[in-house]
């Protein structure tokens, strides 16, 4: 069974992930595509040769927060699945049918997020 094992740091929340254009679209704003250009960084250097999973997936996440404030972790999903997806472990995030996440009560400089990512079976 294929698998990606993963250290990210912290994502942006989806309030600070996307941006209204002028027009009124939604794009992807800076902090998102910091976001997207880090974790492409993260995934060349620690899985490097890696391909695209294929088929259905399962995600599992350890997160540490920055600092003691309150968090929804359901926050961290978007840009952390896009994100993933941009940076090619898998084709598309509906792959993933299984989640598994937990968020520790201990807090990490800058946070961060243990993931694996396993061809479902």
């Amino acid at each position: 069974m294929a698998s990606v094992k993963l250290t990210l740091a912290w994502p942006p929340s989806v309030n600070h992930y996307y941006q209204r254009t002028g027009r009124g679209f939604v794009a992807i704003g800076p902090r998102g595509r910091a976001y997207r250009a880090a974790v492409h960084a993260a995934v060349l250097e620690q899985c490097p040769g890696a391909h695209a999973l294929q088929g259905p997936l399962e995600f599992r996440a350890t997160c540490w927060p920055p600092d003691r404030r309150e968090r929804d972790l359901d926050n961290l999903i978007k840009a952390t699945w896009d994100a993933l997806q941009h940076a090619g472990v898998y084709t598309r995030d509906n792959q993933i049918k299984v989640m598994r996440m937990e968020m520790r009560a201990e807090v990490r400089k800058g946070g961060e997020m243990q993931i694996e990512i396993l061809e479902a079976a």
